[in-house]
This record gives C-alpha cells, sequence and structure tokens, in this order.
C-alpha cells in the first residue's frame, strides 16, 4: 500500500519510491556474529612483498553480470598475476570445498553448526585467500542504485578491494571517501592490479578499507535502523548487542 513507508539503502534506491516515504538504512558489511567482537575471529591479512616472479593472486566473486564476466576476460595487466572470477550461485555450502583445496566437506559442516560462524565465516575465510579482490557494480538498473554491499563486505576482510567507479552509488562511494584503489575502465584496472605490487599501496588500500568498513558495521548501523522505527536507541557501551 502506498501509505507503506520503504526501507532504501542509498539515496539512488529512493529516487525509485518518489511518492513514499523513504527510510535510509545503508547494508552492514556481511561477516558473522564471532567477527562483531573488538578483536578479528579471523586474523586481518599482513600484506607481504611479493618477488618478481610471484603472481599477485586477484579474484572476482559472484560474477554473475556480463558487465562483470567481460572485465573478467579483457583484463591484461603486464606484470605476473593470477585472476580468478568466480561464478557461483548462493549457498557457498554447496560449493566452497571445490574453491579452497585447504578444507573439506568436516570442516565445512563444522562451520556452518556452529552459530557464531556460519556461512559468513567461510565468505570472510575465502575472501583472505587472495592479494586483492576486484568488485564491480551490478549491471542494469542495479548500475545506478546498486548496493554497496559486497564493496564493504571484502573490505571487511582486511585484504585490499579495488572498486570500479562506474554507476552513481559506486561513483558516490568513491567520490565520499575518496578511496585510493578505483579504477572506471578495463585499461585503469589492468594498470591498477600492476601497481598493486607495491607492497605500500595494497597497505594503503587495507588500511582505508577497514576504516571504511567500520562505517558500514552493525555497531552504526542498527541505531540507524532502529530510529527509523521509531524506537529509542540503547548505546553499545551499555552492553547492547
Amino acid at each position: 500500500p502506498k501509505s507503506h513507508g520503504v526501507f532504501v539503502q542509498n539515496r539512488f534506491q529512493a529516487e525509485m519510491f518518489p511518492n513514499r516515504t523513504t527510510y535510509l538504512v545503508p547494508h552492514w558489511f556481511n561477516s558473522f556474529p564471532a567477527d562483531t567482537e573488538a578483536e578479528p575471529y579471523l586474523p586481518v591479512p599482513q600484506i607481504r612483498e611479493l618477488s618478481p616472479e610471484e603472481p599477485l593472486r586477484v579474484a572476482t566473486i559472484w560474477t554473475k553480470t556480463k558487465l562483470e564476466l567481460d572485465y573478467c576476460d579483457t583484463v591484461r595487466p603486464q606484470f605476473a598475476t593470477n585472476y580468478t572470477c568466480l561464478s557461483q550461485k548462493f549457498g557457498i555450502e554447496r560449493w566452497y570445498t571445490s574453491v579452497d583445496p585447504t578444507v573439506n566437506e568436516t570442516f565445512v559442516n563444522e562451520i556452518l553448526q556452529d552459530p557464531q560462524l556460519g556461512p559468513g565465516y567461510l565468505y570472510q575465510h575465502l575472501f583472505r585467500q587472495y592479494d586483492a579482490l576486484v568488485v564491480y557494480p551490478k549491471g542494469g538498473f542495479k548500475l545506478k542504485a546498486n548496493s554497496l554491499q559486497r564493496i564493504v563486505s571484502q573490505m571487511r576482510s582486511g585484504v585490499p578491494v579495488l572498486v570500479q567507479c562506474l554507476g552513481e552509488a559506486h561513483n558516490d562511494f568513491c567520490q565520499t571517501f575518496q578511496y585510493s584503489c578505483t579504477f572506471r575502465s578495463v585499461e585503469e584496472l589492468s594498470a591498477l592490479l600492476d601497481r598493486l605490487r607495491d607492497v605500500s599501496l595494497r597497505r594503503k588500500c587495507q588500511s582505508e578499507g577497514l576504516a571504511i568498513a567500520q562505517e558500514y558495521s552493525p555497531k552504526k548501523i542498527v541505531p540507524i535502523y532502529l530510529q527509523a522505527l521509531g524506537l529509542n536507541v540503547p548505546s553499545y557501551q551499555e552492553g547492547y548487542s
């Protein structure tokens, strides 16, 4: 009914509902309960030097759209780079062992049965297998009103994230945070991957990404959601969880 308000994740989504009351509540990073403590349950990856012969391990997770697949097929960095494009369906427990040879079904089942871990742990564990992650915007109408969830969830892992500043939502994100690891075209991405061999740039992108992710943490987003619902907002310092 038109009398109902609509929750949206950014101002571009709000434009899709010009005759409704909208409540802007950003999407927090996807993780798992045990990782919301002060100290990360999974340690932040150590950014290390690469030898001249060692390839930069890069991945795009959820290569579902033609836009993403086109980039995966055409990126041509000059220096040694292993670029993996994973196109998988929802339900990471069904395919995780096929992309991570270090684990088996027993490991996956134990993680899924732990209420403090679950699928979110598997995603964060997967992200940490790479030296860098590349996030493209979704295609179609979502190119404009795209969720930032894939960006901030991958930044939460501590792995440097390369963000394509294409479409209103992604471009607004890049401008707001002045993030250092961004690109627009396939040529810019290829050049950025070559520059990313510089350990100082990867460390810079890691540091910036972790700071940005905190702006999308449950501690930041839950009070916004409660305020939109007209509820009192308890303080996390008072034990709210």
